[in-house]
């Protein structure tokens, strides 16, 4: 009766749809799923051999130093990578568990594979995409911010802390925002375009001019649009750019406009 219970148990590890292997604590292989020898793309009977030696070098001190926090009631868990037939660089997730008897007491640890290749690709290009947009945030000097409606919360990017020269830990509220402007033309337009957003559902994209943490002044183009949940708004969302370079080139040429135009303007005929 014991040897049919076992051979059903091993019959039934074979059948799991992930790959799954049962390392006893001399870290031999005692189970394991048809599902693992088709991720590790080996033909071998694995059944009575060390897992540790079953793979390149660089996994079997790792693997072991795993197993044996499994054997002391751990669970763990590592990112690894392999290589396929092709070449191509493969990623897999374990992660090991104690293997308990029926009295509770460790006699191994339960592996289990999870291919992970397309998960961490996908992590990859956001990665990638974060660091574009970091740096062509520093390029051109925008910064972008989200407001909750319903929680009040207030959140912005890096470079709009930078523009208004606060600290990374720095936590900004609607009101906040509102009072670095300029008082005045730009603070009274800001209040009212936010409004006109909130209740009206207007975007808006306006120059005005804003007073950072430090005293400075800066011309900002402030941009945002409001985002919709069951016909409400339910968020407002922006970008902020730091346009002050430019504006006072811009100021600068039309000084100097005028400067030409006066002279001409009082040249003899």
């Amino acid at each position: 009766m014991k040897a049919t219970q076992i051979d059903n148990f091993s019959y039934l590890v074979k059948q799991l749809p992930k790959p799954v292997a049962l390392v006893n604590t001399s870290f031999e292989i005692t189970y394991v799923s048809d599902t693992w020898n088709i991720f590790f793309e080996t033909s071998q009977n694995m059944i009575g051999n060390s897992i540790t030696t079953l793979f390149p070098h660089h996994y079997g001190k790792l693997w072991n130093n795993q197993l044996q926090a499994c054997f002391e009631g751990k669970t763990t868990q590592e990112v690894q990578t392999k290589l396929a037939p092709s070449g191509v660089e493969e990623w897999f997730e374990w992660t090991g568990s104690p293997w308990y008897d029926a009295n509770e007491n460790i006699i191994g640890a339960m592996v289990q594979i999870q291919d992970i290749t397309e998960r961490r690709a996908q992590e990859q290009r956001y990665e990638r995409l974060l660091a574009l947009m970091r740096a062509q945030s520093e390029i051109t000097k925008v910064g972008t911010w989200e407001y909750t409606v319903a929680t009040e919360a207030l959140t912005w990017s890096e470079m709009t802390k930078k523009i208004y020269e606060v600290p990374v830990a720095y936590t900004p509220n609607i009101d906040d925002t509102i009072n670095f402007f300029k008082r005045g033309h730009s603070r009274n337009t800001l209040a009212m375009l936010t409004h006109n957003a909130l209740h009206k559902g207007a975007p808006w994209n306006k120059k005005l001019q804003l007073v950072t943490a430090k005293g400075n002044a800066k011309w900002v183009i402030a941009a945002g649009k409001p985002l919709y949940k069951n016909g409400k708004v339910h968020k407002l969302i922006g970008t902020l750019q730091d346009v002050t370079e430019r504006v006072q080139q811009e100021i600068k040429t039309e000084e100097n406009e005028q400067l030409l135009r006066t002279l001409i303007d009082n040249l003899p005929l």
